[in-house]
């Protein structure tokens, strides 16, 4: 069976297992970009607008499922592209890192 975090980061594929959960430990620690915080903005938007008017009749708890399951829906592809984005910078530094090693070896 495939690895659902391996699907939705490609770039943990060359890891071994044990080195995986440092790597994503790791890569959520990279700022924000322009992008994702305008996403992440909007996203709060969105889901205080679908709350506030998509549930005008309902109860407060359901108002709160709501927006959290709008927040969730709409923020995580900010933040999956985030973590995507700290890999890549990881993996590249540990590449350029080891030709750096090989040029000094040889």
């Amino acid at each position: 069976m495939a690895d659902p975090i391996a699907t939705v980061y490609p770039e943990l594929r060359g890891l071994t297992p044990a080195k995986r959960a440092a790597a994503l430990r790791s890569a959520r620690r990279a700022p924000l970009d322009a992008v994702e915080l305008l996403g992440v903005a909007t996203s709060l938007i969105v889901a205080m607008l679908l709350s506030r008017y998509a549930g005008a009749d309902l109860p407060v708890a359901a108002k709160l499922a709501i927006a959290v399951a709008g927040l969730a829906v709409t923020v995580a592809p900010f933040l999956v592209r985030r973590t995507r984005r700290g890999l890549r910078r990881m993996l590249d530094a540990d590449a350029a890192g080891e030709a750096a090693c090989l040029r000094i070896s040889r």
